[in-house]
């Protein structure tokens, strides 16, 4: 790779400067490009200054230094890697565009969000009197540049772009109307968007007596309740309201505590958009929403989840990252690739008004003890008391000064999408507008999008999280009586359920039954195709769950509903035959059962996810054959692996979660058609993503075990 002054085309100029160390005159200078993980820049030179031109290409990426003195003749240790200058960082200033238009078709949606609120717990000196201006406004009073919305703010329009702050309105209980007036003015005479956040442990603080009464309710058992939620919702609702002079589009709750149960509460408010759902941090919501990265619909309510991604900095120590201020996370997201007449990739950036200021973070007890000492000095010894009432577990506080390594970050996104030619930055209103458009119903892909960055290998790539999961099955599964499972029966003149409980015991039941067969006689056998069991014996699980599951969900859920389901023969109508034929049976007449309008209804509302299998076979309930079986039958077990219903499963075990693996045997199995061989590997897992010539590209989705794991919590 050439050197940075030999590269050819539009160049920058940074100059970049660092502190002398006494003695020295020379330094190493490295520049590190973190998003194509290589070094771009590495030279000795004389003094604390060097002005390094930067390629055009190069601009928008996430650069880094770091320097090294000369002493003695000695190389001494490396500074740590710091940002580039924040004007170079910014680059020119843009126009501002346009909102959402109905004829624009983005392939990147970005949503930048502030939640925008102040505790005494956060600030270095504990000052209730202050602490609206530390941290929101970021004015401390003492000469230095604000790091709070203003800068935010100050950011976003460099880049013509809007960003939406989440106000917690709640906080006028506690710092009073004006500390929420001001924070609202601020916002909106930028041209930003202001919506609803809420945190109710302000309402303790209040003496007005709804407030003393609704607190003590939220004492007894939080805010998860559907009854106190909606209390807390129309206070706030009304207040907002009343200070932002119109009623909120988008809400985002507290530390992301939201319920299953919020949902219809919102909806009774008139609340569109939701963006409170983590996956692995308070939300108590079901599982089938946890693994959701992409817009979806909850009843009425679109919810767009907070973004996070996935990283590795350490051999095999994936950890979760949310999408937020973070110097060492790079930029995993604006790169990502649209995909062809899919709605916009979204991604949701979630920062806080405060989170641009230099942090402390600390667990040791004695920088907590000298925390709670400044906290008794700086507040009412009552109030102080009741912050202290539980002992505080850690220290995490922000202020006196902007750390400009998160302002490069952040600035760096926000470049990078303005570099994009179909990336926007958008408001929950340009969102409420085009969400018919994109988003117009429930929708059901196989994957939902993911970010995934191994910094070891310098791999950022595009991922998925597995959205046909445990908890989506539990969510479909009706209240439908569980019928008895079915077995082996002749009905009229057909022979039915053989294949229903596996392989071998089909070998089994066909031979019984062959042998039991009158000379001369033709054996009439109807067999279920793909694996789907019969309705009185899916019982309560949703039509076709077991093309749609897999397989370890389907029978996990099963089991819990006290059904029998997993274990049916998943062959097509072709397979079935070619097994037949082999085994010397004649096929003298055959004919296809079609699918009822349940099992119809699925394929329509599940297209995406079963478009890869032969429309005929999915449509086709039952393969009927009029058969002459061989003078002298022999059923060999051992068939080929594309047969077992198990196929696919070893390979599924050897693959990372978040991977892809192209699979190129598909069509040399010998009896197995290509939908069969397909059933095996989505039932093993997989999603199949794509076929590229005979090579089908599989992805080893990430489930919400895998999420909860990287994340370290149980």
């Amino acid at each position: 790779m050439k050197p940075l002054e030999q590269r050819e085309g539009a160049m920058e100029s940074a100059l970049l400067t660092w502190d002398p160390v006494d003695g020295a005159s020379t330094y190493q200078l490295t520049i590190y490009d973190r998003t194509d993980a290589r070094i771009a820049f590495d030279q000795t030179v004389a003094g604390t200054a060097r002005e390094v031109p930067i390629p055009g290409e190069l601009c928008n990426h996430d650069l880094v230094m770091r320097t090294r003195p000369l002493l003695g003749g000695e190389w001494r240790d490396w500074t740590e890697f710091r940002p580039l200058p924040r004007d170079f960082v910014l680059g020119e200033r843009r126009g501002s565009r346009p909102p959402l238009s109905a004829g624009d078709k983005p392939g990147l949606l970005l949503m930048f969000t502030i939640d925008t609120e102040c505790s005494v717990l956060r600030q270095p000196q504990p000052d209730p009197d202050r602490v609206v201006d530390e941290l929101i406004f970021g004015d401390f009073n003492n000469g230095g540049s604000p790091g709070g919305i203003g800068l935010q703010m100050d950011l976003l329009e460099h880049f013509g772009f809007r960003g939406t702050f989440f106000v917690d309105v709640l906080m006028e209980f506690e710092h009073g109307q004006r500390a929420l007036e001001r924070t609202i003015e601020a916002i909106v005479e930028r041209g930003h968007e202001v919506e609803l956040h809420v945190h109710p442990e302000h309402l303790g603080w209040s003496a007005e007596p709804h407030a003393v009464e609704l607190a003590a309710e939220l004492s007894k058992g939080g805010m998860h309740g559907q009854d106190v939620f909606r209390r807390v919702l129309e206070l706030s609702v009304d207040l907002f309201e009343r200070r932002a002079g119109r009623r909120p589009i988008a809400y985002r709750a507290g530390a992301y505590r939201i319920s299953d149960s919020h949902f219809q509460v919102l909806e009774e408010f008139g609340i569109r958009i939701d963006s409170s759902v983590q996956p692995y941090f308070n939300s108590r919501v079901a599982d089938w929403m946890r693994t959701r990265t992409q817009p979806f619909h909850v009843g009425e309510v679109l919810e767009i989840p907070p973004t996070f991604v996935l990283l590795n900095d350490r051999r095999d120590a994936w950890e979760t990252r949310a999408l937020a201020p973070s110097f060492g996370l790079g930029d995993p997201i604006s790169t990502l690739p649209a995909e062809p007449g899919d709605p916009p990739l979204v991604a949701t950036f979630v920062s806080h008004s405060f989170q641009l200021l230099r942090c402390r973070d600390s667990r040791e007890r004695g920088a907590i003890e000298s925390f709670e000492d400044r906290l008794r000095l700086g507040l009412p010894a009552d109030v102080a008391s009741r912050f202290l009432r539980t002992p505080l577990k850690a220290m995490r506080t922000f202020g006196e000064g902007v750390d400009e390594g998160l302002v490069a970050h952040v600035a760096g996104l926000l470049r990078r999408v303005a570099d994009r030619p179909d990336a926007r930055c958008v408001t929950y209103a340009e969102i409420a507008e085009a969400r018919d458009r994109f988003w117009p119903a429930e929708r059901f892909p196989p994957v939902d999008r993911i970010a995934l960055r191994d910094r070891l290998q310098g791999i950022a790539i595009s991922t998925g999280t597995r959205v046909f999961n445990q908890g989506l099955l539990l969510q479909l599964a009706g209240q439908a009586p569980v019928g008895a499972p079915s077995s082996a029966s002749v009905d009229g003149a057909w022979v039915e359920g053989l294949e229903s409980d596996g392989v071998a015991a089909f070998c089994d039941r066909l031979g019984s039954v062959v042998a039991e067969l009158e000379p001369g006689k033709s054996l009439r056998l109807r067999l279920r195709t793909l694996g789907v069991t019969s309705p009185e014996r899916r019982g309560a699980l949703p039509p076709l769950a077991e093309l749609l599951f897999p397989v370890a969900a389907l029978r996990a859920v099963a089991e819990k509903l006290g059904v029998e389901a997993g274990d049916a023969i998943p062959w097509d109508a072709p397979t079935f035959c070619a097994w037949l034929e082999l085994h010397g049976f004649e096929i003298l007449g055959k004919r296809r059962v079609p699918r009822g309008s349940e099992e119809v209804a699925a394929i329509d509302r599940f297209t995406e996810k079963l478009e890869w299998l032969d429309p005929i076979e999915l449509r086709t309930e039952a393969l009927e054959l009029e058969l002459v079986p061989p003078r002298d039958l022999e059923l060999d077990r051992q068939i080929d692996d594309w047969l077992l219903p198990e196929a696919g499963g070893s390979l599924y075990k050897s693959i990372r979660p978040g991977w892809e693996v192209g699979l190129r045997k598909i069509d040399k199995a010998p009896m197995a058609t290509r939908t069969t061989c397909l059933l095996a590997l989505m039932r093993a897992g997989f999603e199949i993503l794509a076929q590229e010539g005979p090579i089908f590209r599989l992805l080893r989705p990430v489930d919400l075990p895998d999420i909860r794991r990287f994340a370290g919590v149980s």
